[in-house]
């Protein structure tokens, strides 16, 4: 079973990646005081802004959904 998880060179897949990858992260791994999201500039900031809104709009309509569920039918 332990063979299994080991990469076709013999070592882990991990590992190699770790040891001989170099820098993976390209210009995104610079510490220039940005958080992740906004570090690949205008596009990424706008891509986080709408994936905000599209899950404060689902939350909404989910929860304003649950409230007319909960509601009595008219006969």
């Amino acid at each position: 079973m332990g063979a299994a998880w080991k990469g076709h060179g013999g070592g882990s897949i991990f590992g190699s990646i770790l040891e001989g990858g170099g820098n993976i992260l390209g210009e995104g791994g610079e510490d220039n005081g940005l958080p992740v999201h906004l570090k690949g500039g205008a596009m990424d900031s706008a891509l986080y802004h709408l994936t905000t809104l599209i899950c404060s709009v689902g939350t909404c309509y989910s929860l304003w959904a649950l409230a007319q569920a909960s509601r009595p039918k008219k006969p």
